[in-house]
């Protein structure tokens, strides 16, 4: 047992979320492309092609029958379903029918970006040096390349004659394709690069010479099935996909590798998900590429996304002095998936990673996370060698268990577990009498591993609010567990769970409530353990840690996604809500001391509003009802409350070619009286003036498909002037009694950002044309066309400034001054310098004669300092004043708490950062950073190109001889 731990005891009961049933019955399914009639359903659209999955195979048989060969375009075996042809007008039995998709051509390989080599010197990582990284060379010391396994490579087609998948004159790649292909359609190098990363022999040809090298594959001797389900531009519709899957399961694979994904989810009826649990049942390991629409959140792609799958991110080697820090990719999929886990399971390595090239034979560089996909592949390949009769559940447990915790920066949405180490897994699984046997202990992982505010959604940190977050448990047993706490790793927070908790093999998904009592400005933290409740052993691998800087509560924010396709009824992808394409926009209020809730399944009522400041619209694609919008209409139009709307539709979602529409019609009821609205055609509907992106896929989209529009110089909403990405409709001011509305940004002179404040009370709108401001992508890493440095920091603040707006005539608010000069946010002074600090409090009396203010120093190498605090004495009505010396370089920040007595006024965390440095430092930054410039452009006039090296030179050595490979 571990000192200072106790079992939890509380009225707080077990909770399991099941998995929202997204299409359950047909009527769900009738939004605008389906009618009833007699017992059938008539497709009145477009030539689509359709995937029918139905409750069993008598009925899948029956409406077989009926729809005739000509209406058939594929019989599924393993699950009752089939793929109609893209005849128009043909109806659909109803009977027993779980699920209708649209075969669409939405499914893409994984890689982002691809370079070719025509030699051996060049950047890039071989993959005798990714091996190591991740364990695997140490299981190819033991003698296990993965003779006797099958791996069904599901992609782009393999040229299997290569010398790289020759052993001893033997090819090793047996392939198929899917009959909708043509058998002589041109291959892409994808699949032959990912191969030559998951199995490649290490023979390449270069410079005309083929040799062994060394950069063999992660499981070189184990038998590949290529089965090509995508085309030669790297596409591949729905049902290629699950039949290749339905192939790999008719050959008995051990594992399948998938490194490609799709945004398109059916819910519990997605036909990918039926494919998975046959094939998981089967006892094949299924991995899937998380994709590379990172840092969108909810961005992985199916089946990625599923819960019985093996998900993989990106990660990167980063060069430093002593050696390789390893980071993530930029763009790798972020979490949560679905039913709310929160990331991909692992990352391998996925940037500049040196495979075959399908062309040459030689080796080429390419980067996503389709290369990291086949380095788990064929790790597992070689676990499966080593411990043939460890189950699926078992090898998933050891490696989740096993994964090395990545720096603490980086958010779990992103990162999982951890960097894969095969090496610990393989620990793992060998210790038999435990483990695999299962007698005393065993490796249960549990996820999320950290709960922090570098995290998108798993995070809290509002002072004396409950919060609750899912966490979830992998195990390949039955077991009850019972959650402790140990109390010597726990302050200034609180976790409720059950007393016990009853665990079944595979995800088990839980609730927990975690409060934070600390009333001060300040880092607290908590550990939480689980024992086996029959041995009362704890597990080893099973924790959760959690770390938070405390704020103080300002605004109740109520994110309403309910009526979004993306989150509600079509599927989880990309969903405009705070966890999905705004997840770093809620994280970010947060950290201002704003509570931001979820309602993703409810009607909007009154009742509900009255708990919150403020309400968030995005997007809705589903009409609000008639009692819904007067309901939000009192909550502004009486209460005086506060309204954000985000529309435009945006550039990512799951509604194929309906990326940019949302229900202009509902929103426009919510405005009637604002003096706000869009701009209309002559059907009512809000329209986008950028139509050539139609035909473009997600990822050209998200790249071309936007403009720069530019906040106005007459605004009082947003402090400065600034640029920010913007896609979506142009917006009207109408002339109505009883509100004041503002211009607060323009796009070719025309308005796509208004703002309404209300007369006869305070009740505020802003009315947001485009989401692009708010998303992860603008937020983390920006849009291209302006600097994106520059951008990120504006949109970051415009979306905290637009809340901030929003809340002001309800707020209690403070104004800091420096030295007699009025300061916003941040300012800076001389190191050394004695500095009087004045604070105004503004909406409130303030009777006490002395504040206490809390200060806080920002250290680079932890995660903070309380210093103490900070006195301010009263110098006249709501004015208070502190004279202070900072000792030592850095970054300080005031905070103070303000609550009405009354509780009619929302709460004030007034913050105000100070950087403390010398005396013309940032004169000597300025030439410091002028003199760089020229020193570089002193060398680029010599002819000296410098690059940052973002891998090693390759430098494949000649290695053993081909026979020594065996």
């Amino acid at each position: 047992m571990i000192s200072g731990i106790n079992p939890v005891l509380s009225d707080f009961n077990l909770h399991v979320d099941e998995p929202y049933q997204q299409i359950q019955t047909i009527p769900e399914l009738n939004y605008d492309l389906l009618e009833k009639n007699n017992n059938k359903i008539q497709i009145i659209d477009a030539e689509i092609s359709r995937i029918l999955f139905y409750e069993s195979f008598d009925y899948m048989e029956k409406a077989a029958k009926q729809l005739t060969d000509l209406r058939i375009k594929h019989k599924y075996h393993i699950m009752p379903a089939l793929t109609t042809t893209g005849i128009r007008g043909y109806e659909i039995p109803l009977e027993g029918l779980k699920s209708i998709t649209e075969n669409t051509k939405s499914v893409t390989m994984a890689v982002d970006q691809q370079k070719s080599i025509s030699d051996v010197l060049t950047t890039g990582f071989d993959l005798d040096f990714t091996a190591d990284k991740i364990g695997v060379s140490f299981l190819h010391e033991l003698g296990f390349l993965g003779d006797g396994i099958e791996v069904a490579v599901i992609d782009s087609g393999i040229k299997g004659d290569l010398p790289s998948f020759i052993n001893g004159g033997v090819k090793r790649v047996t392939e198929w394709t899917v009959p909708d292909i043509s058998e002589d359609m041109e291959i892409s190098n994808h699949a032959t690069h990912v191969t030559g990363i998951l199995a490649g022999n290490g023979i390449y040809t270069i410079n005309g010479k083929t040799e062994q090298y060394d950069s063999t594959g992660m499981a070189p001797n184990s038998i590949i099935h290529s089965l090509r389900v995508l085309d030669s531009s790297g596409f591949g519709e729905i049902d290629w996909v699950v039949q290749g899957m339905e192939k790999a399961i008719d050959l008995g694979v051990d594992i399948m590798s998938l490194s490609l994904s799709s945004e398109l989810y059916n819910g519990s009826s997605d036909i990918h998900e039926e494919a998975v649990r046959v094939a998981t049942e089967a006892g094949i390991i299924i991995v899937s590429a998380a994709g590379n629409l990172g840092p969108i959140g909810s961005g992985i792609g199916v089946p990625g996304a599923l819960e019985q799958v093996i998900t993989v991110g990106a990660s990167n080697f980063i060069k430093t002095d002593t050696g390789y820090n390893i980071g993530t990719y930029q763009f790798s999929a972020v979490g949560p998936r679905v039913n709310d886990y929160p990331s991909p399971d692992l990352v391998a390595p996925g940037v500049n990673i040196l495979s075959v090239d399908k062309d040459s034979g030689g080796a080429r560089s390419d980067t996503g996370t389709s290369m990291a996909t086949p380095h788990i592949s064929g790790g597992i390949a070689l676990l499966r060698q080593a411990f043939p009769n460890a189950t699926v559940f078992q090898i998933r447990e050891a490696l989740l268990a096993s994964a090395s915790e990545m720096s603490f920066s980086e958010p779990v949405e992103k990162v999982g577990r951890g960097f894969v180490n095969f090496e610990a897994a393989y620990g793992i699984l060998n210790n038999t009498t435990t483990t695999v046997l299962g007698s005393t202990t065993f490796a249960m992982a549990s996820s999320p591993r950290v709960i922090k505010d570098e995290n998108l959604y798993f995070r809290h940190q509002i002072s004396g609010k409950t919060k609750t977050l899912p966490f979830f448990v992998h195990s390949s047993r039955e077991v009850t567990l019972k959650p402790l706490i140990d109390n010597e790793k726990t302050y200034g927070v609180n976790f409720q769970f059950p007393s016990t908790i009853a665990v079944k093999e595979g995800l088990n998904k839980f609730l927990m409530n975690i409060t934070i009592t600390s009333k001060n400005i300040e880092f607290v933290n908590g550990r939480i353990y689980f024992e086996d409740d029959l041995t009362d052993i704890i597990l080893p691998y099973a924790n959760i840690s959690f770390f938070a800087f405390v704020r103080y509560g300002q605004a109740d924010i109520l994110f309403d996604s309910s009526k979004d396709f993306d989150t509600k009824s079509k599927t989880y992808f990309g969903g405009h809500s705070p966890r999905g394409q705004f997840s770093h926009f809620a994280s970010i209020l947060e950290n201002e001391g704003h509570s931001v809730d979820e309602n993703r399944f409810n009607n909007i009522t009154s009742d509900l509003l009255n708990n919150y400041d403020v309400l968030i619209i995005a997007n809705p694609d589903l009409n609000y009802n008639s009692e819904e919008i007067s309901a939000i209409r009192n909550f502004i139009y009486n209460q005086g409350k506060s309204l954000l709307i985000i529309a435009g539709g945006g550039l990512l979602s799951a509604e194929t070619n309906n990326y940019a529409s949302f229900n202009s019609a509902s929103l426009g009821q919510i405005l009637d009286g604002s003096g706000m609205d869009f701009n209309r055609n002559d059907q009512g509907q809000a329209f986008t003036s950028i139509n050539a992106c139609d035909e473009l896929g997600i990822n050209d989209r998200l790249a071309l498909c936007y403009e720069d529009a530019e906040t106005s110089n007459s605004q009082n909403v947003l402090s400065t002037l600034v640029q920010f990405p913007h896609f979506g409709p142009q917006l009207e001011i109408e002339e109505v009694a009883g509100a004041s509305v503002q211009v607060v940004a323009l796009l070719n002179s025309k308005p796509v950002i208004l703002a309404s404040e209300l007369q006869n009370n305070q009740g505020r709108i802003l009315l947001f044309s485009s989401p692009l401001v708010f998303d992860n992508k603008a937020q983390l890493i920006g849009y291209g066309s302006l600097n994106n440095d520059k951008q990120i920091s504006d949109n970051n603040k415009l979306s905290t400034e637009a809340i901030n707006w929003l809340i002001e005539p309800n707020s209690v608010n403070v104004q800091y001054s420096i030295n007699g000069k009025n300061v916003g946010e941040e300012a800076n002074i001389n190191l050394h310098q004695t500095i009087t600090v004045r604070l105004t409090v503004n909406n409130i009396n303030v009777v006490a004669n002395t504040l206490n203010v809390s200060l806080v120093r920002r250290h680079p190498d932890i995660r903070g300092l309380i210093f103490e605090n900070i006195q301010f004495n009263k110098l006249s009505e709501n004015v208070y004043e502190t004279i202070i010396q900072f000792p030592t370089f850095g970054s300080y920040e005031f905070f103070v708490h303000l609550q009405d007595p009354t509780g009619d006024l929302i709460a004030t965390d007034a913050h105000i950062r100070i950087f403390a440095a010398l005396e013309n430092f940032y004169d000597q930054e300025k030439i410091h950073s002028i003199a760089i410039y020229l020193f570089i452009a002193l060398m680029a006039s010599w002819g000296i190109f410098i690059y940052n090296e973002g891998g090693r030179k390759l430098y494949i050595k000649k290695k053993r001889k081909a026979e020594e490979l065996k």
